[in-house]
């Protein structure tokens, strides 16, 4: 209940934010809901009630510049990796037992990069400790890469439920 899908004026998938910000925006007249919750918010006074939403569209047309890139950081690796240790295949529920694992150590001149950063579970990081996956006999099931824009919006409409919001909307119920 905590996240909002925002799409764009044209209905194209712009972020996600918080249902605070999402109030905020409809409040503001800036956003109008396209799919709301059950639940509803008043302020202190109790003179305005605003219905939670699941899906905002942004009245203005905001014309995003797309970077070429995903920009490199520790939960951009977690989500290109899918939560999913590279040693083990463990599926990790909780972002704070994921660990990010240099696959050539910065001990030994390795850099924190896109092909020199996966996901390891907590375990298999302290198993390789210090070394190289064949100096520790580990074998990583697949090659760490830079993800495209694509991938990266794909990952987020497919975990937030865009594509299901978007057909709920599409077919109304009679």
């Amino acid at each position: 209940m905590s996240t909002v899908v925002v799409l764009n004026a044209d209905y194209t998938f712009l972020s996600i934010t918080s249902w605070k910000n999402a109030v905020c925006l409809l409040i503001e007249g800036k956003a109008e809901p396209l799919k709301e919750t059950t639940r509803i918010v008043r302020n202190v006074d109790r003179t305005t009630v605003v219905t939670i939403p699941l899906v905002i569209r942004i009245i203005k047309y905001i014309r995003s510049i797309y970077k070429k890139m995903v920009p490199f950081s520790k939960k951009n690796v977690f989500v290109r990796d899918k939560q999913t240790c590279v040693f083990c295949g463990e599926y990790i529920e909780k972002l704070e037992n994921c660990t990010i694992d240099h696959v050539v150590p910065r001990s030994q001149g390795g850099k924190s990069t896109w092909k020199n950063c996966v996901t390891a579970c907590k375990k298999c990081n302290h198993k390789k400790a210090d070394r190289t996956p064949s100096q520790a006999n580990m074998r990583m099931r697949y090659q760490p890469y830079q993800p495209t824009i694509s991938e990266h919006i794909q990952y987020f409409t497919k975990k937030y439920g865009v594509k299901e919001l978007l057909e709920d909307l599409n077919n109304p119920p009679e």
